[in-house]
């Protein structure tokens, strides 16, 4: 039974990877975790206003309006900040790459040189609260060192957790990447 949610999940949040002869296509359409519980909570925001509405249990005043323009205020800032899908280009032919990260009303391009990378990794994030523990993961390229002065050597390629965030994902990711860049894969490291 779990293995079928896992499938429903993997329909309803998924993540394409195409491969041709030169050119390599990760598409990420996984909401991030604060956009997905926004539109979760502006759901619930607007179904418990039309529930109020037609059985009369909500009076209808400046605080009540308030109150309710002020939550779906909130709620619509944190859908419009969110990213909701991640394109990622390699092609070998012209030895580039582009990160396209995409939001309601930006788009974020990252592009450069697809031989600087040496190696691909999953970062396992683990973040501790209350006795519990946390684990986030993110596929990461990376860089030749000294490239570029004051970069970053790794490169992650979903810098905010997305919804289903699972490790076999990120490790599909880090493998395709690997294998099509033909570079070494490192595995799992923690952060």
């Amino acid at each position: 039974m779990f293995d079928g949610i896992l499938v429903i999940l993997d329909y309803i949040f998924p993540v394409y990877i195409i491969r041709r002869e030169e050119v390599l296509v990760i598409e990420d359409r996984r909401p991030t975790r604060t956009m997905f519980f926004s539109i979760a909570g502006l759901l619930a925001i607007v179904a418990f206003g039309i529930w109020g509405w037609f059985s009369h249990r909500v009076v209808l005043d400046t605080f009540t309006f308030t109150l309710f323009g002020g939550a779906v205020a909130v709620a619509l800032f944190f859908c419009i900040r969110g990213n909701f899908r991640e394109t990622y280009i390699f092609d070998k032919s012209k030895d580039t790459y582009f990160f396209t990260r995409q939001s309601v009303f930006k788009k974020d391009v990252i592009q450069g040189s697809a031989s600087q990378f040496r190696a691909v990794e999953v970062i396992d994030k683990v973040t501790y609260t209350d006795d519990d523990e946390v684990h986030t993961f993110h596929a990461a390229l990376l860089q030749q060192p000294g490239l570029l002065l004051g970069t970053d050597e790794t490169v992650i390629l979903r810098e905010s957790a997305p919804i289903y965030n699972r490790r076999q994902t990120e490790e599909r990711i880090a493998r395709v990447l690997s294998s099509f860049l033909d570079v070494t894969n490192v595995g799992q490291v923690e952060d």
